[in-house]
């Protein structure tokens, strides 16, 4: 197959013919052709489409774009042939077009291959200073960088703080000191119960990767992992007057309306369920069906949030607690 010559000098595979009835179906819109030659040379203005259309033959690569459109688009099969044959291509020029195709991506792989074996290259003399001259200072700026991830089960945390821990006059305020060692290895500071039950744990070390080497590099790293339990103090030491309640088979406030009022809406439909469940589960008032009064504190609105290097990381919300002892 031989090549034309154009008037700028390039040479290529596409015919005077074919640059002819490019230039016509593109300039009469016929379809969508228009549009694929516009987007195949990214051309947005229509002025330069048609100066370019108008010079056609001086530019054989815009012709050469517009069929690795056409078959991209439709592919070498039979759909690819169509298309050609409803643009008014003979069978000859669809070959043409083929070959086109074909050497275009043998172009492509080859400079895909040239740049994959300098960014190697790149790479491995990275690599080879790194690991003679240690990890730069600046390591984690770089876009190679990719930092640790842990996970942590909040919800468990809460459990153990609701069930083991219970109501206490300390709150949970405690920092953690997190090291990723040079193999990829979490070491923490301290260690203790609580951070076990939040079944605290390193997901992928912190490591900078070498994509086009296949390698990673482990990245020594620090992070602090705080936790802070909050509640609110609805109440203190407040006096509460219950009974026994026949209908309801469960101890009850005496007068409620009296209790809504001095603790406030608000505080008195947070605790109302909880206050009543925490009595009717006291051991003391098992049994026993006469009228008494109760000293009560209840918290409200707690939660255990834990924060990573300052960030949020996790957060779950806890149990409203109450503190009650019968005094008459």
């Amino acid at each position: 197959m031989s090549c034309t010559l154009f008037a700028q000098g390039k040479k290529s595979l596409i015919t005077p013919q074919m640059a002819k009835r490019t230039a016509y179906i593109v300039s009469n819109n016929m379809g969508m052709v228009r549009g694929i030659f516009q987007d195949a040379n990214k051309l947005n203005s229509i002025r330069k489409t048609d100066e370019i259309l108008a010079e056609i033959d001086k530019h054989p690569d815009y012709v050469e774009n517009f069929c690795i459109a056409l078959i991209n688009m439709y592919g070498t099969g039979d759909g690819g042939y169509l298309a050609f044959k409803d643009c008014g291509f003979t069978l000859q020029e669809f070959k043409i077009a083929e070959q086109i195709y074909r050497n275009k991506r043998k172009e492509a792989q080859r400079a895909k291959e040239e740049a994959d074996r300098k960014a190697a290259a790149d790479e491995q003399a990275t690599f080879d200073k790194w690991m003679k001259e240690g990890l730069p200072n600046d390591i984690m700026k770089k876009p190679g960088y990719k930092p640790a991830k842990f996970k942590m089960k909040a919800p468990k945390l809460a459990a153990y703080i609701d069930d083991e821990l219970g109501v206490r006059s300390e709150f949970i305020d405690k920092s953690y000191f997190i090291e990723i060692d040079k193999e990829g290895k979490m070491k923490v500071k301290p260690t203790d119960t609580l951070l076990d039950k939040a079944q605290f744990e390193l997901e992928s070390p912190s490591l900078y990767e070498f994509a086009n080497l296949k390698k990673e590099v482990f990245v020594p790293s620090n992070y602090t992992l705080k936790l802070i339990e909050k509640r609110k103090l609805a109440f203190s030491d407040k006096e509460i007057k219950i009974e026994w309640s026949k209908n309801e088979n469960s101890w009850v406030l005496s007068k409620p309306k009296d209790v809504e009022k001095e603790l406030g809406s608000d505080t008195y439909y947070a605790v109302r369920y909880g206050l009543l469940a925490h009595l009717n589960n006291m051991k003391e008032l098992q049994g026993d069906k006469k009228k008494h009064t109760v000293l009560a504190s209840a918290y409200i609105n707690g939660s255990i949030s834990c924060f990573l290097d300052g960030k949020d990381f996790d957060s779950y919300t806890l149990l409203n607690s109450y503190v009650i002892k019968i005094i008459k």
